[in-house]
């Protein structure tokens, strides 16, 4: 999946934006703004919630040898004793004591599938996402090959840095709105 070039918003809008809008309906009732943090712990539970321990007698898994798996994965590592490729959950690196519950490909754990599957892609791609996010001061030289999708990530970072200063909000809320205002008219689609 990994490659040299930034993280696309406009490419990847179809599993952020469920994600995040998740993340939101999630924390709802938070009165504090939304953090990567909270947005990493609520894709390492979604993940998680699909997968069973293999062995009563392992010690349950911690947040953060999901990030290590996923993070070799990314790197293109290889895998060592702390991961393995589950073969249930589309050939993706995880924990070596998780696999994959099968009861989860049922029609009815559709929605729950997706959301860990999106999740996934959460963790795979948070360092991108956060380092785009993080620093406006690279703004000019992001996406400087000059292509239409390239040239709509570049609208949406403005829009989003925008939107982020003009009306204080967090990270996540920013994205969201910024997404949203493809329903006004400005489209972000390649």
């Amino acid at each position: 999946m990994s490659t040299l070039e930034e993280f696309s918003f406009v490419k990847n809008e179809e599993w952020l934006k469920p994600f995040l809008t998740k993340l939101k309906e999630h924390n709802n009732n938070k009165s504090t703004p939304l953090t990567f943090q909270d947005a990493i712990e609520f894709a390492i539970y979604n993940v998680d919630a699909v997968f069973r321990s293999c062995s009563c007698l392992l010690p349950s898994t911690s947040n953060n040898m999901w990030k290590v798996c996923v993070a070799k994965e990314y790197q293109n590592q290889n895998i060592d004793t702390n991961c393995r490729i589950s073969k249930g959950f589309g050939n993706r690196y995880v924990p070596y004591m998780k696999k994959f519950n099968p009861k989860f490909r049922e029609e009815k754990y559709k929605d729950v599938l997706l959301i860990a599957e999106q999740s996934y892609k959460y963790l795979y791609y948070c360092n991108e996402i956060e380092t785009v996010l993080t620093t406006p001061s690279s703004d000019y030289t992001r996406f400087c090959t000059r292509t239409d999708t390239n040239m709509l990530d570049d609208i949406f970072i403005l829009n989003f840095r925008f939107i982020q200063t003009q009306y204080g909000h967090s990270s996540v809320e920013a994205i969201l709105i910024t997404y949203n205002l493809n329903n006004h008219g400005l489209q972000y689609k390649t």
